[in-house]
């Protein structure tokens, strides 16, 4: 199936910052957003997996489960809300910007505190963002989607809109 004429046009602006290889998931992943049923977002004050809410979130959503509207939980550490149909935009929109050139190069330490589960069917995407070593992490559940690569610094500016959410390690 040919691309899309704005995922053309997006592949073009990526190519130069990222491998062939990188560029071709990023467009896969677009296009998984675009297209997904509903993306649960994350975001906590400490690593995601630490935080008892995000933590029980992710083994619900990797279990099968899903979140509704009203199951959007918020604390004094963390919040995870629940995207679905139109505002799907919402995170082709954030992704973009996490990706928009020119690109840091991916860390070693990797200690994510802000997540977006895309669901499609049975399928899965999960993207998980560290904003201090400036690094994403992308996983599918078939394994075919796998990527760890630096992101745009500037797309920090938006993650407390995106994720409704401001961390206490924001910078203010």
């Amino acid at each position: 199936m040919p691309l899309p004429l704005f995922l053309f046009f997006r592949q073009i602006d990526l190519e130069g910052f990222y491998s062939k290889e990188e560029v071709a998931i990023l467009v896969k992943v677009e296009r998984f957003l675009a297209t997904c049923d509903d993306i649960t977002t994350m975001a906590a004050d400490r690593v995601l997996t630490s935080d008892p809410t995000t933590s029980a979130t992710k083994v619900k959503l990797l279990a099968g489960g899903s979140l509704t509207r009203d199951r959007a939980l918020q604390t004094k550490s963390s919040r995870v809300a629940l995207l679905a149909g139109k505002d799907c935009k919402l995170a082709v929109d954030y992704f973009r910007a996490l990706t928009k050139p020119p690109k840091q190069g991916p860390a070693k330490c990797f200690f994510p505190r802000h997540s977006m589960f895309a669901r499609k069917g049975a399928d899965w995407l999960d993207i998980q963002i560290c904003y201090e070593c400036v690094t994403m992490s992308i996983t599918s559940k078939s394994g075919k989607i796998k990527l760890y690569t630096g992101i745009n610094r500037n797309s920090r500016d938006l993650a407390d809109t995106f994720f409704g959410y401001k961390s206490k390690n924001s910078k203010a």
